[in-house]
């Protein structure tokens, strides 16, 4: 298997942030990937970039147990964390990548990735998938696409007016401290374009399904800086000693749009499924 080595600067900074103020999964769509796979009490379920615990938690009453893996030791430290106040006991967290699917030893009904399959080698990590998954079970790839994602401000549009005038002032604050191309770790953000469903028909799944959860919710400014400094691409980490600069700029960026910093955003979740051959 080709795999793709973690740089472990990605997420320097950022655990406490993405705890804090990444978009939870909605219920509905929790219930719908329950729902399309039907496990029992049996199954295993592998959260493969289990972050800190945001699809692992709410999903381990449905199964037995639940291998959780992420490369990042703050992340898993704030999993655990998260499990024990919320008493789910059935998790394994585990220091672990894509990188390490060979070594897997348990066949699991469901995989899930959730904001993690762009940083894995596509079609590869998902052949090494389908060798762990037992009859009748697949792979649920989640998104969350929200205007705030400045590497790309030309391909989304922002139907609330003011909402529109706080992505630009983000996305020309983040182009001043941190250059045009979108940061990540030691170096630039780099994806395949190629759709992640296509990818899935490549690497041999059927029944590839994709569903879209779109909500409106109220961020505030304190949200605002948070979700950014929770990514790879805007962290502390990568702004260094000029944190303080871009937080104060920022800020009076958005105050100025709006008096309260208080902006209507829309999210939108993906939910793209399918099952092993």
């Amino acid at each position: 298997m080709r795999t793709m080595k973690y740089d472990h600067s990605l997420f320097a900074s950022t655990a406490k942030y993405y705890m804090k103020f990444r978009p939870r999964y909605p219920q509905e769509l929790l219930e719908k990937l329950i729902d399309t796979f039907k496990p029992d009490s049996e199954d295993v379920l592998l959260d493969l970039g289990c972050g800190t615990g945001e699809l692992a938690i709410p999903l381990a009453g449905h199964f037995r147990k639940v291998i959780a893996w992420d490369p990042d030791p703050e992340m898993l430290a704030l999993a655990k964390q998260n499990a024990q106040k919320q008493g789910v006991g059935n998790i394994v967290f585990e220091q672990k990548s894509s990188d390490d699917l060979p070594a897997l030893t348990e066949k699991v009904k469901v995989c899930v990735m959730g904001q993690s399959f762009h940083w894995m080698d596509g079609v590869n990590t998902l052949a090494e998938i389908k060798k762990h998954i037992h009859t009748g079970g697949g792979v649920a790839i989640l998104g969350i696409k929200i205007g705030i994602h400045v590497h790309n401000p030309d391909g989304w549009i922002e139907p609330i007016p003011a909402t529109a005038l706080r992505n630009k002032a983000i996305y020309e604050s983040v182009v001043k401290y941190l250059g045009v191309e979108r940061r990540a770790g030691a170096t630039t953000f780099k994806t395949s374009y190629q759709p992640f469903a296509e990818v899935l028909e490549v690497a041999g799944f059927k029944g590839v399904s994709e569903q879209m959860f779109e909500e409106i919710r109220r961020r505030t400014i304190e949200e605002t800086l948070g979700y950014i400094y929770s990514t790879s691409w805007g962290n502390k980490e990568q702004l260094g000693e000029k944190v303080a600069a871009f937080d104060e700029e920022l800020t009076d960026k958005l105050k100025a749009i709006r008096a309260d910093g208080v902006f209507d955003e829309r999210i939108v979740f993906s939910l793209l499924t399918a099952i092993t051959k």
